[in-house]
């Protein structure tokens, strides 16, 4: 009896440890890509200034969304296994969005090192512009659902039996 109760105590110990790692490795993760996502979002905001107001350094304004867009990629899809899967999705869409921003600022750039303008030229930069828009409009709508999926996973985490401090004295009570 004595000795199945040890070994129930060390399964128990063995998954307590595993999840604690598990879930310190995931909230690593989403503390990088929140990071990330207010980057990004900074960075729309930056360059929908330069849509619309004084002008600015076009370049480095493109520039660093550019760099935010590629930084928010590779936090997304290098942790993707790590992630829960509504978390996920949510940063997917602000990374899909962002990804169109990216795009269509490919596309203006092309179309404005023509020099002169066609009158399609001009009807497709205006369709590139409204596409930013809409795009950096979403990008911004997209970042409080993901801040609330990244909350109820970790509020389900804590319901779970994930909490440090709760997984800290089953660990001591398992030793015991």
């Amino acid at each position: 009896m004595e000795t199945l109760l040890q070994d129930l105590r060390t399964r128990d110990s063995k998954e307590l440890f595993v999840h604690r790692l598990q879930f310190e490795k995931e909230f690593g993760i989403y503390n990088q890509l929140w990071k990330a996502v207010l980057t990004v979002a900074r960075s729309a905001r930056e360059f929908r200034m330069l849509q619309s107001g004084p002008p600015q350094p076009a370049g480095d304004i493109m520039n660093r969304f550019c760099d935010a867009y590629n930084k928010l990629t590779r936090i997304m899809y290098d942790n993707r296994p790590f992630y829960c899967p509504n978390v996920f999705a949510r940063g997917k869409e602000i990374l899909d969005r962002a990804s169109n921003v990216h795009t269509f600022i490919q596309k203006q750039s092309i179309l404005e090192n023509h020099g002169r303008y066609s009158d399609q030229q001009v009807e497709r930069l205006v369709e590139i512009d409204l596409h930013i828009e809409e795009s950096l409009d979403k990008i911004n709508a997209g970042v409080q659902p993901l801040c609330d999926a990244i909350g109820a996973r970790i509020r389900s985490t804590t319901a779970s039996g994930w909490d440090r401090s709760q997984s800290e004295e089953d660990a001591s009570v398992a030793k015991e």
